[in-house]
């Protein structure tokens, strides 16, 4: 199997648990909260080992792959909608999404080309 293809699947998982809402106020303070118990720490786990692993990958991506990764697989629409909130032309836009994503493969597959499975 591919790995670029093997990856564009777990992004696109990530993208899904990951939607980011965009800026904006809460929709509740913390201190009501706190204040009628909906507040706490929540112990359970965040996201699944491996798109965690790739999520750690993600942030440790230079910023200009990182800014086509998490609109790409992040935010809602098609090429089009992506490379005009990006301001690029359609072509920049498949140039970069490419070269962040063969970027990222390097770093979660490591040197050797095979990713390292981690026994829990």
């Amino acid at each position: 199997m591919n790995n670029l293809s093997t990856l564009r699947s777990y992004l696109a998982l990530w993208g899904r648990l990951c939607r980011v809402v965009g800026p904006g106020y809460p929709t509740m303070a913390a201190i009501e909260k706190a204040r009628i118990g909906r507040g706490g720490v929540f112990d359970g786990p965040y996201l699944p080992d491996d798109i965690a692993e790739l999520d750690a990958q993600v942030a440790r991506c230079p910023p200009q792959h990182k800014l086509i990764l998490v609109e790409c697989y992040t935010k809602s629409g098609d090429y089009r909608d992506h490379a005009a909130r990006l301001r690029l032309s359609v072509d920049a836009w498949y140039r970069r999404k490419k070269s962040a994503e063969v970027y990222l493969n390097t770093l979660w597959t490591g040197a050797n080309g095979t990713r390292n499975i981690r026994a829990s």
